[in-house]
């Protein structure tokens, strides 16, 4: 399966258009306006180092969202719940992906939409991860949020961001 992106534009805008992305390859410039590129790359898609107040306003965002997962579930309002824990996931999956990166390094991608994050983590992280995609009733939603409740559990120390489920913390 290959896909094809067909875009035409004025030469004026060639400049920016190949700026945009490293990914792209050119395979047909019959007016020799491109010119010589560097080799295609992913590194505009790799994973960042998060900085302190990244990390920070992540994990407040997850923590007001969980808020509003967990007033949906107590007032039986379903849809209003996995709409707010669709969102939360998304601060978890930056969160772990940045946990992927500490332990392997920030020089690979994760895929789109997190797709290969799965390769990294340990098994039970990501069965609670896809535990947070089944979404049909209450208690599936209930043990969704449960299963991360504590975004403190992940903890940065000297550069590096480890995630600690709450049995395994030292007290």
């Amino acid at each position: 399966y290959v896909k094809l992106d067909l875009t035409l534009l004025e030469p004026k805008d060639l400049p920016a258009y190949l700026a945009q992305d490293r990914l792209r390859t050119i395979l047909l410039d019959k007016c020799g306006l491109v010119g010589p590129l560097p080799p295609p790359t992913d590194a505009d898609y790799w994973l960042q180092k998060p900085s302190a107040r990244a990390l920070d306003d992540c994990c407040n965002e997850f923590w007001s969202l969980a808020a509003y997962v967990t007033k949906g579930l107590c007032r039986r309002e379903l849809l209003y719940a996995a709409d707010h824990l669709y969102l939360l996931r998304r601060e978890l999956l930056r969160m772990l992906g940045w946990s992927v990166g500490f332990a392997y390094g920030f020089s690979f991608s994760l895929g789109k939409s997190y797709k290969c994050i799965g390769r990294y983590l340990d098994p039970r992280d990501y069965e609670a991860l896809l535990a947070t995609y089944r979404q049909h009733s209450l208690p599936a939603l209930w043990e969704a949020l449960e299963d991360w409740e504590d975004p403190e559990d992940f903890e940065a120390s000297e550069g590096v961001l480890v995630w600690f489920p709450q049995e395994t913390k030292l007290t």
